[in-house]
């Protein structure tokens, strides 16, 4: 994984770091298809955080949204452009947990 920040300058760096790697490197189009998992809410959700990002969406004129976070887009839309050469398809997978989140083993049988 790479290890972010949650500040897109630092973050920039690594995942930038991360495109250039992953398109110099022909071993990864060897493995195909692969996977990249990105999870735009960035963290796990607390009252404190939703506050934050209630906050942060109406300051910039978006949905406020009342059970989530405000998805990070910034790292997802870098990534996309970057990595424009080497995608083949983008697909979003929306999870919901009913009671609980699952288990890894949950998640794949």
């Amino acid at each position: 994984g790479v290890p972010l920040s949650r500040d897109w300058e630092t973050d920039k760096v690594a995942i930038a770091q991360l495109c250039r790697t992953f398109n110099a490197n022909t071993d990864y189009k060897l493995c195909s298809p692969w996977m990249w998992f990105l999870y735009p809410e960035g963290t796990r959700i607390t009252p404190k955080k939703l506050l934050a990002a209630q906050t942060f969406a109406k300051e910039r004129g978006y949905d406020v949204l009342q059970h989530l976070l405000q998805p990070r887009v910034k790292g997802f839309s870098y990534l996309t452009h970057h990595l424009s050469q080497s995608l083949g398809a983008v697909i979003d997978c929306t999870v919901l947990y009913h009671d609980k989140p699952p288990s890894i083993k949950h998640l794949f049988y």
